[in-house]
């Protein structure tokens, strides 16, 4: 968080980005599997990430219905599986929102800093490989904490976790 204004100033800020729709902060999220990625929450609320500011883009010309009919295309298809750090994320996710729900207000651009500083050529390798590290991590570190569980409940075993 120290870092995070200094960043800003040369335009590397890497922030988490959400579109406060009908009451609802909507937003994209990595997962394992091929559900939706798009989440919701109470704006200002995130569990993980710290708020930082509210940035007006103007009111869409949509109606409810019609916003909701977009907001549930986002849902089939921005798979949670998709995820990457730079080129699916959820910066990318609210500007094509916003773009969707036709906002007057252009998305700015200082909160594409870091990743499109990722997207560059030279980067972007390093940003891919990185982001599959971390997923083979997440799931060997997935894996010791399953067989850890089985080890102090040794009546678990993944058919009866199937089955329950």
């Amino acid at each position: 968080q120290r870092w995070s204004p200094c960043l800003v100033k040369v335009n590397l800020g890497a922030f988490h980005c959400g579109v406060e729709v009908l009451d609802d902060e909507w937003f994209f999220a990595w997962g394992e599997g091929e559900y939706s990625g798009v989440v919701w929450n109470e704006p200002k609320c995130h569990q993980v990430h710290i708020f930082r500011e509210t940035v007006c883009m103007g009111e869409s010309p949509l109606s409810q219905g019609e916003i909701r009919m977009v907001v549930t295309q986002f849902m089939d298809t921005w798979i949670a599986s998709s995820y990457h750090p730079v080129s699916k994320n959820c910066v990318n996710f609210a500007e094509e929102l916003l773009l969707a729900l036709r906002v007057p207000t252009p998305f700015p651009r200082w909160v594409r800093g870091a990743m499109d500083v990722g997207n560059s050529c030279c980067l972007r390798p390093l940003a891919t490989c990185s982001w599959y590290l971390v997923r083979k991590w997440y799931d060997w570190n997935a894996e010791r904490m399953w067989e850890a569980r089985v080890r102090e409940a040794p009546h678990l075993s993944t058919s009866a976790a199937l089955r329950g």
